[in-house]
This record gives structure tokens, C-alpha cells and sequence, in this order.
């Protein structure tokens, strides 16, 4: 999936930007106001290209582009004047502060494509594009401080205008993840009894049978390999770190 964040200020530099009224978008009314909902950019060239060249005000540049696409605009990198003029049109002081006016940045699952993933993790990849090969529990991984202060750095300078300044905070700025629902004995079978990833596990046997496996009805040595492999110490832990089941 190719992303609108290169793309939107590509074509923001070639025009003026609409001026849009302010009094949607001002710090102090976002103090009080829910927040807006976060717009994931539907790879349609066309409609984002329109809407920044076009008369559009901030909702109508993010259906086009996205709301990642929309708060890199804001994007300090790209020169004090550029932030200025959109802090101005726009009432944000940068993305960062675009980002947190918005509504928390979608889960998205692994899909066992390590090719890909490998691709997204050795190339400039935006966030986007990484959590598409990778999912969002690998992007959130490379803020684990386990990995030592200098790999801490080098992601925060590519990736610190979210805010995350470590994994746990990275989880909190996403959504939960899914609520999978059973789908059938030969199914779950097929990963019950092999060393499956969660995403695998689940899929198969759903979030409930996942997060079983944490009760400690089946013995000390049982949940602590599963703890040790999957992270979570009880079946509470499991279920509050995914949606609500429907």
C-alpha cells in the first residue's frame, strides 16, 4: 500500500494551500471537544490530489489523503516557513500535536509475510507501509528500550513526531487489537498443537481459546511457557489488551 504523506507535500509545495477556517480546527476548542476520528488513506491518487489542490478545508484533505498524509503536512522537517503558514491555516503546531488531536491510529495484524516485512524494515518505509508488512506489533516493537539507548535514537529521529518515546506508549496511541471469533475445530487444530504466532492463534482458534491459555487451571509449568512466548501473565491481562468481544 503506498501512502499519501510523500505525495501530499510534493503537491502542497507546488501550490498555495486554501485558507480554512480556523475556528474548526484552534487549540483551545480541541481542549474540549472529542477527538476527530482518524482517516485511513484509501491509495486513491486522484481524490488526494484534488483535495489539496483544491478549495478543501482539513476534513476533505484527510478523506483524500488520509490523516497521516493531512498531519505531515505540518511536518517541521520540511522548513519553519511551510509550519508556519499551515500552523496558521490549519490551528496545529506541528504533526505531532496534529496527531494527538485525533482519534487513536487503527491495529493493524501481522501477516506472516516475512519478506515483506523484512523489505519495509531494511527501506525508508513510512509508518503506514511498515505496519502493513509488519504489523502494528512489530512497529511498536522498535521502541522497546530493551534494545538498548543507540536503537532507541535512530527510531525516534524517523519516527518520533507520534510521540512514542517507548513500545508502551506506541500501544497505547493504536487501538486494541481485534476480537477474533472461533471459526472451526479444523481450523484451531492446525495451531493449537504447533509453536503459532498470536496472530496464527487466534485466527485459528479465536481470542477467547487464545487467551485460555493463559489460565492458571492448567498448571504453574504451562502458563509460565505461555507467558514466556505470548506476554501476557493472566487471562484477564489477554482479554483487556484486545477490543470488547462482540
Amino acid at each position: 500500500m503506498k501512502t499519501a504523506v510523500g505525495v501530499v507535500f510534493t503537491a502542497a509545495l507546488g501550490t498555495a494551500l486554501p485558507h480554512v477556517d480556523r475556528s474548526t480546527t484552534t487549540l483551545s476548542s480541541r481542549d474540549t471537544e472529542s477527538k476527530l476520528p482518524w482517516v485511513v488513506y484509501k491509495g486513491t491518487y486522484g481524490p488526494c490530489m484534488s483535495a489539496v489542490h483544491g478549495d478543501a478545508g482539513r476534513e476533505a484533505i484527510e478523506q483524500g489523503c488520509g490523516t497521516e498524509g493531512f498531519c505531515d503536512l505540518l511536518n517541521p522537517v520540511y522548513g519553519p516557513d511551510n509550519l508556519k503558514r499551515l500552523s496558521e491555516k490549519y490551528g496545529y503546531a506541528n504533526n505531532t500535536e496534529c496527531y494527538a488531536a485525533h482519534d487513536k491510529i487503527p491495529w493493524v495484524e501481522y501477516k506472516e509475510d516475512y519478506g515483506a516485512c523484512m523489505q519495509a524494515v531494511h527501506s525508508s518505509a513510512d509508518r503506514e507501509d511498515f505496519e502493513e508488512a509488519c504489523g502494528t506489533e512489530g512497529f511498536c516493537d522498535m521502541f522497546n528500550p530493551e534494545y538498548g539507548t543507540e536503537s532507541l535514537k535512530r527510531v525516534l529521529e524517523k519516527w518520533g513526531q507520534y510521540g512514542y518515546k517507548t513500545n508502551t506508549e506506541c500501544f497505547a496511541g493504536h487501538t486494541k487489537k481485534p476480537w477474533t471469533e472461533w471459526k472451526d475445530y479444523g481450523a484451531c487444530q492446525k495451531v493449537a498443537y504447533a509453536s503459532a504466532s498470536r496472530e496464527k492463534f487466534e485466527d485459528g482458534c479465536g481470542t477467547e481459546a487464545f487467551c485460555d491459555l493463559f489460565n492458571p487451571e492448567y498448571g504453574t509449568d504451562s502458563l509460565k511457557r505461555m507467558t514466556e512466548r505470548y506476554g501476557y501473565a493472566t487471562v484477564e491481562d489477554c482479554i483487556a489488551d484486545h477490543e470488547p468481544k462482540p
